[in-house]
């Protein structure tokens, strides 16, 4: 297990637009839990420097990574509402780097979103993750994530439909109101 000390979670910045790629790269390679497959990604790097751009001049939107020393080792999006109806409400995709799956990164990105969600006044979170996903689905239940439904289907994996569990978060607050 990596020590956690070194691990801090922050916010994304252009200077990370190559190290965030690659790790997208990385991911799409060695995980079937993220949505596209090798190869399948085009983005280049002066585009992932506009949509970290986009994240920073948005208040609706944030990227975060979590670093091992200077190493880039797992990303968090969140992605809310921008009208007064779905303000309260945010999107989240995590990604981890296989080694350092159960190392606590995991934790570490879902702690920053939470603050960051209470902070924002983000009262619903909302996300998919694989059925078959196991460590995930218990990582989010970990954190107030209940399972609201199941998307059958939803995934095709090398030829074979995966579903989805739809899960989401109330803060404290709404949840016991």
């Amino acid at each position: 297990m990596r020590e956690k000390a070194l691990m801090r979670c922050r916010e994304a910045r252009l200077e990370d637009a190559v190290a965030v790629l690659q790790l997208f790269h990385k991911l799409d390679v060695e995980s079937d839990y993220m949505l596209f497959e090798p190869g399948e990604r085009t983005t280049t790097v002066c585009e992932q420097e506009a949509i970290i751009r986009s994240f920073t001049q948005d208040t609706t939107k944030r990227m975060f990574v979590a670093e091992d020393g200077q190493q880039i080792c797992g990303l968090c999006i969140l992605q809310g509402g921008s009208l007064n109806r779905n303000k309260h409400v945010a999107s989240l995709v995590i990604g981890v780097e296989k080694a350092y799956w159960r190392s606590g990164v995991g934790s570490l990105l879902m702690d920053t979103i939470l603050s960051i969600a209470e902070a924002a006044a983000i009262t619903r979170l909302e996300l998919t993750v694989h059925s078959t996903n196991a460590r995930a689905v218990k990582l989010y239940q970990r954190f107030g994530f209940v399972i609201e439904g199941e998307r059958r289907g939803s995934i095709n994996l090398e030829g074979t439909r995966v579903d989805e569990y739809y899960m989401a978060r109330l803060s404290p607050a709404v949840a016991s109101a």
